[in-house]
């Protein structure tokens, strides 16, 4: 996240609380904003991520998130003989590998309803000690779950003509991460770390409010309804590849009246190659086997 963060800051992008900023003016348009917005999946890895580095959430009213309960719940279902209540856990989603905390699809089948409703099912089981008191993370899981699928609407049939369940939705969670956030400074120092790291609970409070104001405006610009699974970063990186991949069919002439800035530059097949080479590479080294 540190090229997006030097970006944010050259702009004066700040999630902080009391500092929050989360728009720009357009530079060749004074009459425009720009609106940040931060890759959800991301922010979502990021938060199953703190949850296994530090064990647990200190979140309101005295309650514990913790990590554990997810490892108990796979314990108790590896036990079942017969049909378990959350077939798709494993230990790939409570103990990722370097390539496997990656995966959007392991982080949303952690925080997904069906392991909320199976994490709640076994809390009533008087075998099932270890998550008698599970409740508070059952419930961060289901607010994860709904939180997601607000944010990764990529279908019309996905999303309601009326976004204000959305809209309210989205609001909810701006009021929970600032509460969280404000009762956590009241904490002393050492049990301070029991939260998100700093660049994280920034990124998410972005993440919320610029959907909102996005949202907003274009529904009053006249939008039946907005597909906020476009706001994130795999919808721009398939467009742009897209475009790169049909300035391959070009002729020279047709690219540079179409792209005249670009002129000097190789739009070839050995271009795509080197980037997608590059990131592989680049993601490769950073992974510690």
């Amino acid at each position: 996240m540190k090229p997006t963060s030097s970006l944010r800051k050259l702009h004066g992008i700040n999630g902080n609380i009391g500092k929050l900023q989360t728009c720009f003016q357009h530079p060749c348009d004074p009459g425009k904003t720009i609106h940040t917005l931060l890759d959800p999946p991301h922010i979502f890895k990021c938060i199953r991520k703190n949850l296994q580095k530090v064990g647990k959430f200190l979140v309101p009213k005295g309650e514990k998130v913790c990590h554990y309960h997810y490892s108990a719940l796979l314990h108790y279902e590896e036990e079942q003989a017969g049909l378990r209540a959350v077939p798709k856990l494993t230990r790939a989603h409570i103990s990722p590998n370097a390539f496997e905390k990656m995966s959007v699809k392991l982080t949303v089948e952690l925080f997904s309803e069906s392991t909320a409703a199976a994490m709640e099912f076994y809390s009533k089981k008087e075998k099932c000690k270890q998550l008698h008191e599970s409740a508070a993370t059952s419930n961060f899981a289901r607010r994860m779950n709904k939180l997601f699928d607000c944010l990764n609407s990529r279908r019309p049939e996905n999303v309601r003509y009326d976004e204000a369940d959305h809209i309210a939705t989205l609001k909810e969670n701006i009021a929970y991460v600032d509460d969280w956030n404000i009762c956590i400074q009241t904490l002393p120092v050492p049990r301070q770390v029991s939260f998100l790291t700093k660049p994280t609970c920034a990124a998410l409070r972005i993440t919320l409010h610029s959907p909102v104001a996005l949202t907003e405006s274009l529904l009053k610009s006249g939008f039946c309804y907005v597909l906020s699974g476009k706001f994130g970063q795999d919808p721009l990186e398939i467009d742009t590849l897209t475009v790169l991949l049909d300035d391959i069919h070009m002729e020279p002439d047709d690219c540079a009246k179409h792209y005249p800035a670009l002129d000097d530059r190789l739009f070839t097949k050995d271009c795509i190659l080197d980037y997608l080479a590059g990131y592989v590479v680049k993601k490769f080294s950073s992974m510690s086997c």
